[in-house]
């Protein structure tokens, strides 16, 4: 069965990003503003707040995760977490994430039974694979944590 894996520069990355546009387009919307470009001004100032807010919402909880057979290891905050299948809740695409753009788009959430832990991420690819099954590399990281969580009884 495939291993599959997240990127840790990218947990690091999209809040990063997040931040740096969100800052870049509230000044540009006061300049904007200043110089009596209203409505650009103001549509500078919602992306910009609207990525800030994203990033607040967000902080702490962008993690890097393995996706195994036997469940997902989440290493976020300094801290790893491993949970078993039956301990995942749900893993859903993030409405009104960030706008960053060419950084890949879109963004996913991981939630447990454990209420205080949550985790973003991108997907992965495949970091390794058992010799003796055949070849799955078709099957995406999202495929493989959904056929699981169907698989499970909640």
């Amino acid at each position: 069965m495939p291993v599959f894996k997240s990127s840790r520069s990218e947990a690091w990355g999209i809040p990063g990003v997040a931040i740096l546009i969100g800052v870049l387009a509230i000044v540009a919307g006061v300049s904007s503003l200043r110089a009596q470009f209203r409505w650009f001004g103001w549509c500078l100032l919602g992306l910009g707040i609207h990525n800030l807010v994203f990033v607040v919402r967000t902080w702490g909880q962008f993690g890097a995760l393995t996706v195994a057979p036997e469940g997902v290891t989440i290493e976020q905050r300094g801290a790893r977490h491993l949970l078993l299948w039956h301990e995942v809740r749900d893993c859903s695409t993030v409405r009104f994430g960030p706008f960053i753009g060419s950084f890949p788009a879109t963004i996913y959430r991981l939630r447990s039974l454990r209420p205080d832990l949550v985790s973003y991420f991108l997907p992965g690819r495949v970091a390794r694979q058992a010799s003796d099954e055949p070849d799955q590399q078709h099957q995406s990281m999202l495929q493989f944590i959904h056929a699981q969580l169907r698989s499970q009884v909640h």
